[in-house]
């Protein structure tokens, strides 16, 4: 099973808490941001939140990825906000 394919299942099964790169570190895929970009390229909506879990113990800013499934999307809270603050 390629990377990606793995990503977008964690993306999947996490639903609106999304992934953390933590996550994605501690599963060796050191090319995360590469897959999903793959992905975004082929057509699947992932969105960028800064990551606030406070578990996970970030010394610097850390992002979180979501998948919004096709249909109506389903954003977490503050999501609009970020996006729409990104240039």
């Amino acid at each position: 099973m390629s990377q990606a394919s793995l990503i977008l299942g964690m993306l999947w099964r996490a639903g609106p808490r999304g992934v953390c790169t933590r996550e994605l570190l501690e599963r060796r895929m050191p090319r995360y941001a590469a897959r999903i970009h793959d992905l975004r390229r082929r057509g699947h909506a992932i969105i960028t939140m800064d990551c606030d879990d406070l578990d996970h113990g970030h010394r610097t800013r850390q992002v979180r990825y979501v998948f919004t499934p096709p249909g109506p999307p389903i954003l977490p809270a503050g999501a609009l906000a970020v996006r729409l603050s990104q240039p």
